[in-house]
């Protein structure tokens, strides 16, 4: 199970990166390094006995038959040696000796132990990529799926160490020794095997899972693995989304560039490359969504709970409105509830404007960003109980480009965002009375962003300067701290970087408790003290 949840977990992370909207696809590539992986078994390898117990129920040993039998592999602090090995192309090889192991259960009533040495475990994982072509027909691509093996592994135990205790007294004649001998080499050889099943159950596991999840509304497009390479000192994890081109758009200029290969960087303990359009896809599947949200939604004024409630309720009338908008006052009068429903779709404004397209970020040489962003609000005023006229409808499309730069500090573990607005202006506005363009109110109101975001720009210093923030955090129990962490924006891609310092994590340590999708509420940041001292959450 945990297995299972381990894949599942990190490719539902993958997956919160982006909505999926077919045409366009979006690329995330993610590197883990072979001495990161080494650093954490060698501080965790105690914990293997969190995943190596088997209930046995009865067994027969020679002439001893015990019962409500456990078996239990495990290893001491500074008492082994592991080793692992990634091997081009192929998978990756993980070797651990010195190890312990213990049977307990009862004989004839007693409690009885059984101890001794295992030299050496050794377990190899081939990985093979398909070779299929990609179906984006589909919400997840199953026949993607990297298939992984168990390909060989070994169990040495050295028979001299073996020794019985039974109700309180050792028993080691040979005869029971050698008998005990042939059955922890074949106990142990089937937990290796159970594991083995467990290994090919999960991957059915994760495609099953993948496919319901993915299909579903919410999700605009196709999911399907593209390799994972095996080098000596990392593997990498290769995700393409392909997100549906409803419209002639053509948003993204840098559709069919492939993302570059990850730098080796000697300091870094995980990478993550993705591409600009893991932030359109989510802009693209909005505004082809046409979802719109409202601002008394949005301020709760039907909120039994919300203290502002009434206030609000009484600021968005028109006799208030109306006070500095007097159009509104002078068309409804009275004291009619306002109202502004809100969308980065094109619904709002689909026939009454020729050309729309969605907004579009793009990552630029220089660690710069740009963006496009289009949305409309349509002002509406409720003329009787449940019917609300629409009263002004306004587009507008605002333009950005900024310089961005990230700074860590490993002393204070604190991040420092410092940047500049290059360009900050309004590209477009429209304002519509019903259906009638009002050209002299959005000629009047564009000139009036302008100045206004003209006047933002020269303080872009101060709009950008963000107070430092911690690092990313991860839960304390699995003993894992982001050290000098590094954000580079190139050319259509960001890469991701961070070294971990690695210490043992805490017996019992379940990184998916309150981490994943089933959040309750007594799990907010208000949560008691001695539970947030329990879990600190990702």
């Amino acid at each position: 199970n945990t297995c299972m949840r381990s894949i599942a977990f990190t490719l539902c992370f993958v997956l919160m990166l982006a909505c999926f909207t077919e045409a366009i696809d979006s690329q995330i590539n993610f590197r883990i390094y072979r001495k990161t992986l080494q650093d954490i078994v060698d501080k965790n390898a105690p914990l293997i006995s969190d995943y190596t117990k088997a209930d046995l129920g009865t067994v027969d040993i020679g002439d001893i038959t015990v019962e409500d039998a456990m078996l239990n592999i495990f290893t001491e602090e500074n008492e082994f040696e592991s080793s692992i090995k990634f091997i081009a192309d192929e998978g990756f090889q993980l070797s651990i000796d010195d190890l312990l192991f213990e049977l307990t259960g009862k004989v004839d009533g007693k409690d009885s132990v059984l101890r001794g040495d295992v030299e050496s475990l050794f377990v190899k994982l081939s990985v093979k990529n398909s070779e299929k072509e990609r179906d984006t027909s589909v919400r997840f691509d199953a026949g993607s799926l990297p298939q992984l093996d168990i390909s060989d592994y070994s169990v040495k135990t050295k028979s001299e160490t073996f020794k019985w205790t039974i109700g309180g007294e050792e028993k080691n004649d040979a005869s029971l020794i050698k008998a005990t001998s042939v059955w922890i080499d074949a106990a142990i050889q089937a937990n290796m095997g159970m594991i083995k099943i467990i290994v090919n159950s999960a991957q059915t596991y994760v495609a099953d899972y993948l496919t319901s999840t993915v299909d579903e509304d919410t999700f605009r497009g196709s999911l399907s693995f593209t390799k994972i390479i095996f080098n000596e000192e990392y593997a990498q994890l290769g995700l393409t989304s392909s997100f549906k081109d409803e419209g002639d758009e053509h948003f993204v200029e840098r559709s069919d560039k492939d993302l570059p290969e990850v730098t080796d960087d000697e300091n870094a303990a995980v990478q993550i490359l993705f591409d600009e359009n893991i932030i359109n896809s989510g802009l693209h599947s909005a505004f082809h969504a046409d979802g719109e949200f409202g601002l008394r939604d949005i301020l709760g004024t039907e909120d039994p709970d919300n203290e502002y409630a009434d206030m609000f309720k009484a600021v968005l009338l028109t006799n208030v409105v109306g006070q500095g908008w007097k159009e509104i006052q002078d068309e409804y009068g009275g004291s009619k509830r306002i109202d502004a429903r809100c969308s980065f779709g094109k619904g709002l404004f689909k026939d009454l404007i020729k050309k729309l397209e969605p907004s579009k970020v793009r990552f630029l040489e220089g660690s710069e960003i740009d963006f496009t962003l289009g949305f409309g609000c349509s002002v509406v005023v409720e003329k009787e109980v449940g019917v609300w006229d629409p009263f002004r409808s306004f587009y507008a499309e605002l333009y950005a480009k900024l310089s961005l730069g990230i700074n860590s500090n490993d002393a204070t573990k604190m991040l420092q965002f410092e940047g500049d607005v290059k360009d900050l202006k309004a590209k477009r506005i429209k304002i519509f009375k019903k259906s009638d363009p009002m050209v002299v109110e959005e000629t009047t109101l564009t000139m009036m962003v302008n100045l206004g975001l003209g006047m933002a720009k020269s303080q872009a210093q101060t709009l950008l300067d963000i107070p430092q923030i911690g690092y990313p955090t991860i839960k304390r129990c699995t003993g894992l701290v982001l050290s000098n962490p590094s954000v580079v924006i190139e050319e259509g891609f960001v890469s991701l970087s961070t070294d971990l310092d690695v210490s043992p994590a805490q017996k019992g340590c379940d990184i998916f408790d309150n981490m994943g999708f089933n959040i309750s509420r007594e799990d907010h940041p208000t949560r008691s003290k001695a539970k947030e001292e329990h879990t600190d959450d990702l």
